[in-house]
């Protein structure tokens, strides 16, 4: 175990632990351990210093723990999962580690330092205060066969978290968790689909899960909308993050199989029940700039609907972006 993985699962707890205590428990000066605690906290961490009592997170967290997830899931049996410290990216690692079988792989990283978000930009993670985690399989089929992968994902994600209690979660087309509050619209997780093999029989996909829990949470990149926090409805969140991920898990698998045995057509209007947007006068923008509309849900291709003053305009996806629209911008 690295020294930062010892020192941010000695301190988990958010108890007050002297310098002196974490510096022998470690074999380091306590000068190196205050160098780790102020990285941290350059990285958004929390960490509170009091003189004769030492140093404590903040704000307390369960770390990732794979046999605890594996205790909780409905078919363990089903699942491949392994939980990491530090890695470059999820989708990546999960990516690499694909093989022909039954079982589901699962990675989840406690931090990702190269995530990616949509268009190529970075997804940043916390540790405690996010869940980061890819799941994919390497199976028989082809690109088309995984049409509206991201759409049962986000649906996936969102059932679960409504099923936890957060009922305010809801879905932006297409890949983004969102929620809707007083001060306006808050991201609270992303979602981004990779496949290999498009041009052979044998298909590799990845979905990858980024989700902000809180108290404190990086800005989401590529986001139109302020970071939003989990922790808002469930505010120990980040010391059941091993309940959550099983959950999220279960809930995966029970929508992928549904979606497998007969299509997004069947879940269209579970989707449709968690859209943020339906009904929402919004802009889309596309390659020949933005067109205004009405939002309508998607259709049975999980195409996104706009009704325009010609009828209905359907979008596939691809870089196209949703936002309620500002009237500011057409005076600009």
């Amino acid at each position: 175990m690295v020294l930062n993985e010892k020192l941010l699962r000695l301190m988990a707890d958010g108890r007050f632990v002297s310098g002196e205590a974490l510096a022998r428990e470690l074999g380091v000066s306590r000068a190196a351990v205050w160098q780790h605690l102020k990285a941290w906290q350059s990285h958004g961490l929390r960490v509170d210093a009091v003189r004769g009592r030492g140093y404590r997170l903040a704000a307390p967290f369960s770390p990732l723990d794979a046999r605890l997830v594996a205790e909780r899931l409905t078919h363990p049996e089903d699942v491949q999962l392994e939980v990491l410290h530090t890695v470059d990216s999820t989708n990546s690692h999960c990516l690499s580690r694909l093989a022909h079988g039954r079982a589901l792989q699962v990675t989840a990283a406690e931090m990702q330092l190269e995530g990616r978000g949509r268009m190529g930009r970075r997804w940043l993670s916390l540790p405690g205060y996010s869940l980061v985690f890819s799941m994919g399989r390497c199976e028989q089929g082809r690109p088309a066969d995984l049409a509206g992968l991201s759409l049962v994902a986000g649906l996936a994600v969102v059932e679960c978290l409504r099923s936890l209690g957060m009922t305010q979660a809801g879905l932006k087309w297409p890949n983004d968790v969102v929620t809707r509050t007083e001060a306006g619209w808050q991201k609270l997780g992303g979602i981004l689909v990779e496949l290999q093999g498009a041009f052979a029989d044998t298909i590799r996909w990845v979905v990858g899960i980024g989700l902000n829990l809180g108290p404190s949470c990086p800005p989401a990149p590529d986001s139109a909308y302020d970071i939003g926090q989990l922790s808002r409805w469930w505010p120990d969140v980040a010391r059941h993050r091993n309940v959550l991920l099983a959950a999220l898990i279960d809930s995966w698998l029970d929508c992928e199989a549904l979606w497998k045995r007969e299509g997004l057509a069947s879940m269209c209007e579970r989707w449709m029940g968690m859209d943020v947007l339906r009904g929402e006068s919004v802009s889309v923008q596309t390659s020949a700039g933005w067109v205004a509309g009405v939002a309508r849900g998607i259709d049975e291709q999980g195409w996104f609907l706009l009704e325009t003053a010609d009828g209905i305009q359907r979008f596939s996806g691809g870089e196209i972006s949703i936002r309620p629209v500002d009237h500011s911008e057409d005076a600009s």
